[in-house]
Order: structure tokens, then sequence, then C-alpha cells
């Protein structure tokens, strides 16, 4: 697990910057918790990125994208549900 999590952390770092300017979002505005559209989207795509991507816990995504636990929770079931890989 701990191999998983390490390629996690190398590939969050460099693209975190990348995929904020991809949908015009500040990486304090993701930090911070805005709840605009685009910062959602963004943030979504990072957190199942690294969830269904990676197996990273939870709650170190949400250090990452600025939500709660249970928000991350929630964008991860959805996406599941909508994508269907629940």
């Amino acid at each position: 697990m701990r191999t998983c999590f390490c390629a996690a952390l190398k590939w969050v770092f460099p693209n975190i910057a990348h995929i904020c300017q991809d949908g015009k979002v500040s990486i304090d505005q993701l930090k911070g918790g805005s709840r605009r559209q685009e910062v959602s989207r963004v943030g979504a795509r990072i957190a199942i990125g690294l969830a269904k991507g990676y197996g990273v816990a939870l709650a170190e995504i949400t250090r990452r994208v600025g939500v709660s636990t249970s928000a991350i929770s929630k964008i991860i079931k959805r996406a599941g549900e909508y994508l269907d890989l629940a």
C-alpha cells in the first residue's frame, strides 16, 4: 500500500496545479473549499483520480481538496453511479 500512496503523491503535487489551471481555478480556491461550480468540478476530478486510481485514503484527499471527508465520499459514490464504477 505504501507504494501506491507514494505514487499517488508523486501524481498529486505536480498535477494539482495543472488541473486547476485547466479548470481556471486557483489552488487557494480549491484548498479553501470554494463552492463555485468550476472549483467543485476540479476537486471532484482530483478526488476521483486519487481514490479510484491510487486508492488514497479519503482523509488525505480532503487535505488536498479542502472539503470534508463526507463530501469526498459523496463525490466518489456519485461518480461511481454515473460512470458505473461502484
